[in-house]
């Protein structure tokens, strides 16, 4: 980041058990949080991106939210939608076509499979997952190709890095994560993260929100990353800070390892 685009607001809905609340309420909530943490009104958004809910997601959610944007964005790829959209709205304010973009994602679907209202779908080939059969090489993650590159132009190193919030959509996904990006060789994962490396205190704590098990899942939790790291940047983790965290490292995986942003969020 050059300083020419800051997050300036992050918020949270309700989460967990939320029975009572539609899809749209909780973008709703989200985002009035967002704004008022960032200080702003709707009347200042002119960038939107939201996905995953409605047969045109951005146009049905900002028309719920009363917002007229001018730039638009609907990328769909799982769980790294979020920093894929990140990276698009900075690009969108650096060539002046947005100054201030809202991101916003809301999911009742662990409650509605629960109450039965829908059905998990799971689309195989003969080996398995469609997605797996393209896949070359298992024990190399796609984010080995993000890293690389969201490193190069921030002019940082992994050792530069002080907490990460990584999707841990399999119980592979982290270790996966960390040998990708360069925090550790590849086969060393197991062992970087022995002693207690993840937690706070640890020499890299990682999920420092709990992570998608003990956090919250509602189905593309990458944007819940970007909050929990904006939140350690600012030091507003209570009961989780880790202390003088001046670099976040943000990685979403998306669909099975079909897909992978990386960014780098620093203090200016």
């Amino acid at each position: 980041m050059t300083g020419q685009v800051a997050v300036v607001g992050a918020a949270l809905s309700d989460c967990g058990r939320v029975d009572a609340a539609t899809p749209f309420a909780l973008h709703y909530q989200a985002a009035s949080r967002a704004l008022a943490d960032a200080g702003l009104t709707h009347a200042d958004v002119d960038g939107f991106g939201s996905t995953g809910l409605g047969v045109l997601a951005p146009v049905e959610v900002a028309e719920y939210l009363g917002l007229r944007p001018t730039w638009m964005d609907s990328t769909s790829v799982g769980g790294s939608t979020w920093e894929v959209m990140l990276e698009h709205a900075v690009d969108a304010i650096r060539a002046g076509t947005a100054r201030t973009v809202l991101l916003v994602y809301g999911s009742t679907t662990r409650a509605d499979l629960k109450k039965r209202l829908r059905t998990a779908n799971l689309s195989l080939s003969s080996r398995g997952p469609s997605q797996f059969g393209e896949w070359e090489d298992f024990t190399v993650s796609p984010a080995a190709v993000s890293g690389q590159l969201a490193f190069e132009r921030a002019g940082l190193t992994p050792a530069d890095v002080d907490v990460c919030q990584f999707y841990d959509s399999f119980t592979s996904t982290v270790l996966l994560t960390f040998e990708a990006l360069g925090f550790c060789g590849r086969g060393e994962g197991g062992a970087y993260l022995e002693g207690g490396t993840m937690r706070v205190g640890g020499r890299m704590p990682t999920n420092t929100d709990g992570g998608g098990l003990s956090s919250c899942h509602p189905g593309m939790r990458g944007i819940f990353l970007l909050v929990e790291a904006v939140r350690q940047l600012r030091g507003q983790a209570a009961g989780r800070q880790v202390p003088d965290a001046k670099v976040a490292c943000v990685n979403g995986t998306g669909g099975w390892f079909s897909s992978t942003s990386t960014v780098l969020l620093g203090v200016h």
